[in-house]
């Protein structure tokens, strides 16, 4: 098994859809506003590669999830097509995050990218980045819930415009 190298704009693909269903309560690949995985994976152009999708709603810590997902534990799908996914050696990158849900109190989204062998795939175009860290933030507020939780207390959202404008007055 091969190494798998993270790769920024899969994870900013994990968050996007962990931040729009995770609050939400829902669960699976399906967006909240009705888009399926490959839907969703349109913001990547036409190239010589594949991407799948992986998620499960158990461990706040990257390496234990990672370690869950090799196990096969705690995915929604029956078949555990997440252990396929993280031993699959045409997948070279990974995008990973890991946030609260509103059910699942944590939800852990995989992405990853290989080798097409069908001569099809996609590539990822370029996005746009925020000035702020995305990842202090999220740690920021994984904890600040998981003690939110310990008093019985309603876990908080992440506003990434608010963010970004508290940064910006910031600087």
């Amino acid at each position: 098994m091969r190494e798998l190298k993270h790769n920024g704009e899969l994870k900013a693909a994990a968050c996007h859809h962990l931040n729009d269903v995770g609050p939400k309560g829902l669960l699976g690949s399906m967006s909240s506003y009705g888009e399926d995985f490959d839907t969703r994976m349109k913001i990547f152009e036409e190239r010589d590669y594949t991407l799948a999708e992986s998620i499960n709603y158990v461990f706040p810590d990257p390496v234990e999830a990672v370690l869950n997902f090799a196990i096969g534990e705690g995915s929604p799908a029956p078949d555990r097509g997440s252990r396929k996914n993280v031993f699959n050696p045409d997948f070279n990158e990974i995008g990973l995050c890991l946030g609260a849900h509103s059910t699942q109190d944590y939800m852990n989204v995989l992405i990853f990218k290989g080798k097409d062998h069908s001569g099809s795939g996609l590539i990822p175009k370029a996005t746009a980045t925020g000035t702020y860290n995305k990842d202090f933030n999220k740690k920021a507020l994984l904890r600040h819930n998981m003690y939110r939780r310990m008093h019985q207390v309603p876990c908080l959202v992440l506003d990434e415009t608010l963010a970004i404008a508290a940064q910006t007055w910031a600087n």
